[in-house]
C-alpha cells in the first residue's frame, strides 16, 4: 500500500479544471489520517461562491476515507446541497465504495468511471 500523505493538503497539490459543467477536482496526494482539508475546502466554497455548484472530487486510487475524510465529505455534501448542487466522486476505489456503503452514505453522491463521464455520472 502507498505511504498515505498526513499534512496540509496545499493547493498545489490540487488541480482544477471544468469538465462537463462540473467544477473537477483532482487530488494528486493519496489521503489518510491526519490529512488537512483545509485547502480543498476553501477552493469548494470558492466555486461554490462563482455559481458552480457541479463539484466532483478525484482521489487517488490509493485514498482511504478515514474519519477525518467522511465528516469533510459529509460537509462538502451539505455545503453542495445548500446550493442545490451536486457531488460527484470520480473513479472511486474500491475501499471508498466499501466506506460509502458501510457507513450508509451511498446517497451523497454519485459517481462517474472517469473524468469525461462526469455529468452523466449514477447514484453510489
Amino acid at each position: 500500500m502507498a505511504k498515505k500523505f498526513m499534512g496540509k493538503l496545499a493547493k498545489g497539490a490540487i488541480e482544477s479544471r471544468v469538465t462537463n459543467d462540473y467544477q473537477v477536482f483532482r487530488i494528486r496526494r493519496d489521503l489518510g489520517l491526519g490529512a488537512d482539508f483545509g485547502d480543498l475546502t476553501a477552493l469548494i466554497q470558492q466555486a461554490l461562491d462563482q455559481g458552480r455548484n457541479k463539484i466532483a472530487l478525484h482521489f487517488t486510487r490509493d485514498s482511504y476515507l478515514y474519519t477525518p475524510t467522511l465528516a469533510a465529505l459529509v460537509g462538502y455534501f451539505k455545503m453542495i446541497d445548500e446550493k442545490g448542487g451536486t457531488l460527484c466522486l470520480i473513479e472511486p476505489n474500491e475501499s471508498i465504495l466499501q466506506v460509502l456503503e458501510v457507513m450508509g452514505l451511498t446517497s451523497l453522491v454519485k459517481l462517474a468511471p472517469a473524468e469525461k463521464d462526469v455529468g452523466a455520472e449514477q447514484q453510489a
